[in-house]
């Protein structure tokens, strides 16, 4: 459904958007053509990246230098200096695309260092320190050169003495491939409400086309609407799926609660899932309601919020159905455990009517004492005021024939 670290991509933009939305342009620095084998032109390229993001007046000298497999530069800081020396790997220089989107990642290292920004420590992530500084670029407006340059492909064709000769060379630089960085760029720019067109204007075939691919496999977090939702719901939108998913999770659980206070005389007790439910329906409070009175005055760190619960809210539906389809396989294997039991054992002591009318609350333990000979009623606990649904009505059990010689079968060893 979404990439995995979703939810720590929201965290970082929230974060940089608190921390840097107000002296931030919403402008994206085009890319550009260079000589990326003249070290002159790869020194003014930086300068060129360094002066969009606001470090004009700092002085990076690059150079061209061998690195290890798989990296792409690097850059020395120092506090107190004017500026900083950037090494760009050898393999680089044979992909203009892929140099500028080295220069873009090392000078962001330099803006954060600047700013005294150390993102890593300030947020609770699953990113590291080199992903969290290609996030930043793309925040910055680099977005359009991390995703030209983080995958190169070049083809040439030579002649041969056996004939046309094609040779294609590829280069990988980055901490994100070109699909989590076009997550990361589309969501930055529906924050800004950027429009698609200027969004794929300059990129090549390949970067518009993880663009299309990243709109569509993400497309209930990407639809440009969410501005307007956001903006009509008060900066609280709830999925009207999710709500009814609550509700009809509710009713099984309801009459699971009922059917094991018969089985528990016998059977002993299971009630660990439904706590474990419960208390997963209370602590997704957060998805099915906002915070009164607590709006947030920056339109951004609203979409934001927003799109952070609208994300929590659709794993919290994968949750519910893996909920449902557990609870009815409970549900019936209870009901036809039962039904034999009773069938089996006619002298069995069958609760009275009363004894339905006392449930627990499955949050905290209260017990509580409802009507009787009730289908399907809505409880709230005095004590920790959670609200679920009660069924107080006796059961009644009907197993299948086929269950029934079954259990009884089995049983009928112990009896």
């Amino acid at each position: 459904m979404t990439d995995s670290k979703f939810a720590a991509y929201i965290e970082a933009i929230t974060f940089l958007e608190r921390r840097l939305g107000t002296r931030t342009s919403y402008r994206t620095l085009e890319p550009f053509s260079f000589d990326a084998t003249d070290i002159v032109a790869v020194n003014k390229a930086a300068r060129r990246i360094a002066e969009f993001i606001g470090l004009g007046e700092y002085m990076f000298v690059v150079a061209v230098k061998s690195q290890e497999e798989g990296v792409g530069g690097n850059i020395d800081l120092h506090y107190g200096e004017p500026g900083a020396f950037v090494e760009v790997a050898q393999d680089a220089v044979k992909f203009e695309d892929a140099v500028l989107a080295t220069l873009a990642h090392e000078i962001t290292h330099k803006f954060l260092h600047i700013r005294d920004i150390p993102i890593t420590p300030e947020l609770n992530s699953q990113l590291d320190e080199e992903i969290l500084t290609d996030i930043t670029a793309v925040f910055l407006g680099l977005g359009k050169l991390m995703l030209r340059g983080c995958e190169c492909k070049k083809v040439s064709t030579q002649e041969g003495v056996q004939g046309k000769v094609t040779t294609t060379e590829t280069y990988r630089c980055g901490y994100l491939d070109r699909s989590q960085l076009s997550l990361v760029y589309l969501l930055v720019s529906a924050m800004r409400r950027i429009p698609a067109h200027v969004c794929e204007a300059g990129l090549h075939q390949d970067a518009v086309a993880a663009l299309s691919e990243c709109r569509r496999a993400h497309s209930p977090f990407l639809d440009t609407r969410w501005y307007e939702r956001v903006e009509k719901s008060g900066g609280t939108i709830v999925p009207e799926s999710l709500t009814k998913g609550v509700s009809v999770l509710q009713h099984p659980l309801a009459e699971m609660s009922r059917d094991l206070l018969f089985l528990q005389h016998c059977l002993g007790s299971i009630d660990s899932f439904l706590e474990q439910v419960h208390k997963r329906l209370y602590q997704s409070r957060r998805c099915l309601a906002g915070t009164p009175g607590n709006i947030e005055p920056d339109p951004c760190l609203r979409y934001l919020d927003t799109l952070q619960r609208a994300h929590e809210a659709a794993l919290f539906e994968e949750e519910l159905n893996a909920y449902l389809s557990k609870a009815k396989s409970y549900r019936e294997a209870l009901r036809k455990t039962a039904a034999v039991i009773e069938t089996l054992v006619p002298s069995y002591n069958v609760p009275s009517l009363e004894f339905y009318r006392f449930v627990a609350c499955k949050l905290c333990g209260k017990r509580l004492r409802l009507p009787e000979n009730s289908s399907g009623l809505t409880a709230e606990c005095p004590e920790c005021h959670y609200r679920f649904k009660a069924i107080t009505l006796k059961p009644e059990f009907a197993p299948s024939n086929r269950i029934r010689k079954m259990l009884v079968k089995l049983l009928s060893y112990w009896i």
